[in-house]
């Protein structure tokens, strides 16, 4: 073998070697692309027929079961249960406010609305730094209502324009959210993890590497709205307040 071959032979196998202890990394530390090939795995072994018949089996008795929330305190007890665990109690939930808070922005990127009066941008910067944007539609005419709308997995808010406009005619501020990491917010965020390094976080699924002990990672999902909500209600009296989403959106809501 000429010394040549041997370079070759000896370069593939610190290749192997690497890509075999990468491979392993990726998988114990769900380095990139980890969650590629995981979405690439789950839409292979997405059995949809498997789905359909196992709903299928689900009787009406067995649903009734699963409902555990049958009466005013049920909700109540429920609704204290998921205050302390996503927020530790009240007091930290009726403290959040914005970040910042800008009035009557002129953003060209933003659709027209018949009978909106200004529109304000509200910041909400959480825990890792992951930023939302929330935009508050105020109409001209206002009939003491508040209505929350929040997107889905689509992206920008302004795909439920219409929604919004159907709200803003009659009369009701409407708060305007798109998902985290979608739309108008931005859309990725390197950090310095404290396990993993430098981490870029640009996916849904990325968030459930930022749990902590005193974080819930659904608070990136509801600490927005709550924020939102907090701000207009220290400033405004309304009488009637409201929450749509849509697809994903409708989860948060």
């Amino acid at each position: 073998m000429t010394k040549k071959n041997i370079g070759v032979t000896a370069f593939v196998f610190v290749l192997l070697i690497s890509a075999f202890a990468y491979g392993i990394a990726v998988g114990r530390y769900q380095l990139f692309p980890y969650f590629a090939l995981q979405n690439i795995y789950q839409s292979a072994t997405y059995d949809r027929d498997h789905i359909g018949r196992t709903s299928r089996k689900i009787s009406a008795d067995r649903i009734n079961a699963l409902i555990s929330v049958r009466t005013r305190q049920d909700l109540v007890d429920r609704r204290e249960q998921l205050v302390n665990s996503f927020w530790g109690g009240r007091e930290t939930l009726l403290s959040l406010r914005p970040s910042s808070i800008e009035r009557n922005i002129q953003d060209q990127t933003l659709p027209p609305i018949a009978g909106v009066n200004r529109i304000d941008r509200h910041t909400i910067v959480m825990a890792y730094g992951i930023t939302s944007l929330a935009y508050h539609y105020v109409p001209v005419k206002s009939r003491r209502c508040l209505v929350f709308y929040h997107e889905g997995t689509d992206g920008d808010f302004v795909g439920g324009r219409a929604t919004i406009h159907r709200f803003i005619g009659e009369g009701c501020d409407v708060a305007a959210f798109a998902l985290p990491l979608h739309g108008r917010n931005p859309n990725s965020i390197i950090l310095d993890h404290p396990r993993l390094g430098p981490l870029e976080v640009s996916k849904l699924e990325h968030l459930q590497l930022l749990t902590r002990a005193d974080h819930s990672t659904y608070r990136f999902f509801f600490d927005p709205p709550a924020t939102v909500l907090n701000q207009l209600l220290s400033a405004n009296e309304f009488e009637r307040i409201g929450f749509v989403g849509l697809s994903a959106g409708g989860w948060v809501a």
